[in-house]
């Protein structure tokens, strides 16, 4: 009876000792991109941190610090940088420590030479893509250098003579093989509206690095990763249906896509969240869990784009992240225990990051809904002398049931709407009267159907929001305070009659 019982006990510590090393261990930490920024955070979510751009209002305009990646030895982050040249996006490829020290540039775009996409190899080189314009022929490959910016290596490369009405192909998003054997990355036939833009029609190709030659693994992709072992690849594969689109406000659409997994040698496709829903930029930790971005809570919306992790299998689908603006590109930092705090449980709260502008520039009357009215977040603020503008087209919660819909909140001078207010009455009576002004909903079917009232010296435009016919927007405008206002108070301000009016 004794020996069993000791067994047992043996067994029984064995466990408890194995749980206290994964514990001390500590969680993986996860490296991101949020509005032009770069941040790290805990595997499940806690201890945001920003590395890269303390100093910059986040917004999610495509510019700044994006799509990073981290060295081996999980000591240096690499990113693009995107800034805008002449209406030209260019990418210079940045480093910086994990700690978020000794930030330096390594490469430098210009527009006819351009480089992005950066990621380490195995051995702790950085992998970019590049696209070159000379007059007569157009450049493409695929380049190594070290973290230093010291001498290039080329991988890949492909040159085009010019031809009317032919696009270039280009190279992007490189992902090395845990043994640096191969290279996952896409080829777009032309069809990306940017150079290293999403595009559409992606071929996922596998390169090996000893006989240079390419094979394809997937058609119509998005970015890759390898599983730990070399012997997957998660990549983001995009919707059978060209309708299904996600789009930003400042930065123009994407298609749609999901995550699926495929044996390295193209065999046993299977998917692995069953949706489009905008699930793309995957990673595979070591320890088996994989990482990605997704706009599930509010599909077809950028804005409210989040972390998520999710088990190969599809199970234990839970969301890291939850605020404004979008968090992109996730990639894991070190080889911790990538668990999430439970399945399915709320991420910790981040709130709205976005930096507001101070109260005499808005003026402290002018209508907005606050940072976050109901289940929605402030995702941008744009500010004239004219006019002033609030989006709330993020999400607070997981599940897309649980969201209220999107709302776009436009105060303009009514004098520069002036001759054409007549053309946006329905019968130029009001549905209703709320808040001390009179309703008015659109016939303007161009735009959409939307609320408007005369406040003050400005028409407030409301578009989108809940309830239909007249109840349209009821329960937003109920919302509304004045941008000095933490709560809404009373009857908003009465039209201010004006000459410029017809």
């Amino acid at each position: 009876m004794l020996v069993p019982v000791l067994l047992a006990a043996l067994l029984w510590f064995g466990v408890v000792e194995a749980r206290a090393a994964d514990q001390e261990e500590g969680p993986a930490k996860v490296v991101f991109a949020n509005g032009g920024r770069i941040l790290s955070m805990n595997a499940d979510g806690t201890g945001r941190e920003v590395l890269f751009g303390k100093d910059r209002s986040p917004q999610n305009d495509g510019l700044g610090a994006i799509e990073p990646d981290v060295s081996p030895d999980g000591e240096t982050v690499v990113f693009g940088l995107r800034r805008e040249v002449r209406g030209t996006g260019l990418v210079d490829i940045w480093r910086v420590g994990a700690d978020g020290s000794n930030a330096r540039r390594i490469l430098a775009s210009t527009v006819s030479h351009q480089y992005g996409d950066p990621a380490f190899t195995e051995k702790g080189l950085v992998i970019y893509a590049w696209f070159r314009r000379a007059k007569r022929v157009t450049s493409a490959g695929l380049s190594a250098v070290d973290p230093t910016g010291g001498k290039t290596r080329s991988l890949l490369r492909k040159s085009k003579r010019h031809r009317p009405y032919t696009a270039p192909v280009s190279y992007m998003e490189p992902a090395v093989s845990p043994d640096g054997r191969r290279i996952l990355y896409l080829e777009n036939p032309g069809y990306s509206n940017m150079v290293f833009g999403e595009g559409f029609e992606n071929r996922l190709m596998v390169l090996d690095t000893g006989t240079g030659q390419s094979r394809e693994l997937a058609e119509s992709a998005y970015s890759a990763a390898w599983s730990p072992d070399g012997k997957k690849v998660v990549f983001g594969a995009q919707a059978a249906d060209d309708d299904l689109e996600i789009c930003w406000w400042m930065a123009g659409c994407d298609f749609e896509s999901s995550l699926s997994v495929v044996n390295a040698d193209g065999s046993g496709r299977r998917a692995v969240t069953r949706s489009n829903l905008d699930e793309r930029n995957p990673d595979w930790s070591e320890d088996g869990r994989i990482i990605f971005q997704s706009a599930r809570n509010l599909p077809e919306t950028g804005e409210a784009t989040e972390i998520y992790s999710v088990r190969p299998d599809g199970r234990c689908l839970t969301m890291l992240t939850n605020g404004s603006p979008a968090s992109l590109t996730p990639v894991w930092a070190d080889e911790g225990d990538s668990r999430p705090r439970s399945c399915g449980v709320n991420p910790p709260e981040s709130g709205v990051e976005l930096r507001l502008p101070p109260v005499g520039r808005v003026g402290a009357a002018t209508p907005w809904l606050g940072d976050s009215p109901g289940t929605r977040l402030l995702s941008n603020v744009s500010v004239n002398r004219r006019s002033s503008m609030f989006l709330y087209l993020d999400c607070e919660r997981q599940r897309a049931a649980r969201c209220e819909r999107p709302v776009m909140i436009w105060n303009l001078d009514a004098c520069v709407y002036r001759n054409q207010l007549a053309g946006a009455f329905r019968d130029g009576s009001p549905i209703r009267h709320q808040r001390g002004l009179p309703v008015y909903r659109s016939t303007r079917t161009d735009m959409g159907t939307f609320i408007f009232a005369f406040s003050g010296r400005s028409v407030l435009f409301m578009f989108g929001g809940e309830g239909r016919g007249r109840n349209l927007g009821k329960k937003e405008f109920d919302q509304l305070r004045g941008f000095g206002e933490e709560e809404p108070t009373g009857d908003l301000p009465a039209r201010v009659r004006q000459n410029c009016l017809s």
